[in-house]
């Protein structure tokens, strides 16, 4: 019996004088040894910095600005050793055009954030549809990186034009508004892309004095022309409408503005009485009536304006015509000292207030004794 007990007690002595000699930083529970992927809950992580470095690659690094191409963004990360940090580590991506996506499909916005694995982070960017060079961020606690992505605009963005014209009915001249909205293969408005605007038939120019002007959509993805409409030729064989078209790389729309033809203000113009009789000698005066009342304009006799004058005197007589903008009024013809038989020639113009003006001419003949 007394040989067992000795044998419990050494035994027992011996595993008192392991544990004795066994170094403090392999005991269980000590913050200070190793730790794996974010620790256990006998290995908590360590809170110091285990980042040291981050880089960040784009494949491609050129992307259509169609809105709905993709790149793969990998930041690799590293602690101060060189080598892969632990698994999940945030690692933040930031934009400043386009959209961060998980997979290239899904858009998540401006900001994403994903865990490492194998020391990599992996989030994808979805191109904008403007036409720049893009900045993209990726930051893990205090170290982070960036790159550039270009996103090109292409003649084969465009997936649809359409072409509005603000409604006008009326005679030139007058000023259209056209507006050219483009969207790209996936229905979304694309910005920063050139539409040419150009006029296929009729009678107008742009802004620039040119037929053909090229604007670059907006954010809304409109591009807007002005176009000037001024006159259309009175040959009646000449066109009523113009037709503009508007183009953005392989897509294209048109419209036609209608123009009502605006026909000049024309008729007769006479001198009531048409013929008078002075005396040299006495200095006499003669009052006479100018009467445009003849002269029309076919579509709208109500926007006319008149204006008189004088063409012609072989008379030498003094003529003064009273002051009127309307169909009628009155000249007072007085003899000189030099006067002598002749005629005087008046001319009314008669402008429409709608675009255009015509031309009169009546004649008084005038008798001196």
């Amino acid at each position: 019996m007394k040989s067992i007990i000795s044998k419990r007690c050494f035994v027992l002595a011996a595993f008192l004088l392991i544990l004795f000699f066994i170094p403090n930083s392999c005991k269980l529970k000590d913050p200070a040894s190793p730790s794996g992927e974010g620790g256990t809950a006998n290995n908590p992580a360590s809170k110091g910095r285990v980042t040291n470095s981050i880089t960040l690659l784009a494949e491609p690094g050129l992307l259509p600005a169609d809105g709905i191409s993709s790149a793969r963004l990998t930041a690799t990360v590293k602690d101060k050793k060189g080598n892969p940090v632990p698994d999940m580590l945030p690692v933040g991506f930031t934009t400043l055009y386009g959209n961060l996506s998980p997979n290239g499909i899904d858009k998540v916005g401006k900001q994403y954030s994903v865990n490492t694995y194998r020391g990599e982070a992996i989030a994808f960017l979805i191109s904008d549809t403007r036409d720049v060079v893009n900045r993209v961020e990726a930051r893990q606690g205090e170290v982070w990186a960036a790159i550039r992505i270009r996103f090109l605009r292409t003649d084969e963005d465009a997936g649809r034009i359409d072409l509005i014209a603000d409604e006008y009915v009326g005679s030139a001249p007058f000023e259209v508004v056209l507006t050219a909205t483009v969207y790209n293969r996936e229905g979304v408005t694309l910005q920063g892309a050139k539409v040419t605007f150009e006029v296929m038939r009729g009678y107008g120019k742009f802004k620039n004095g040119h037929i053909k002007i090229t604007k670059v959509t907006d954010d809304d993805g409109q591009a807007i022309a002005i176009l000037r409409i001024e006159s259309i030729p009175p040959d009646p064989a000449a066109p009523t409408n113009v037709i503009v078209k508007a183009e953005c790389g392989p897509v294209w729309d048109q419209v036609t503005i209608e123009i009502e033809r605006n026909d000049l203000p024309s008729g007769t113009f006479v001198v009531n009485p048409n013929s008078i009789e002075l005396k040299k000698a006495a200095l006499q005066s003669a009052t006479v009536g100018l009467d445009a009342t003849g002269m029309i304009d076919p579509e709208d006799g109500t926007n006319l304006i008149y204006e008189y004058s004088v063409l012609s005197n072989s008379t030498g007589c003094t003529v003064t015509i009273q002051p009127s903008t309307g169909p009628t009024t009155t000249a007072t013809i007085t003899a000189t000292g030099t006067a002598v038989s002749g005629t005087i020639v008046f001319q009314v113009k008669v402008t429409d207030t709608q675009g255009g003006e015509g031309y009169a001419t009546a004649e008084l003949a005038v008798t001196i004794t």
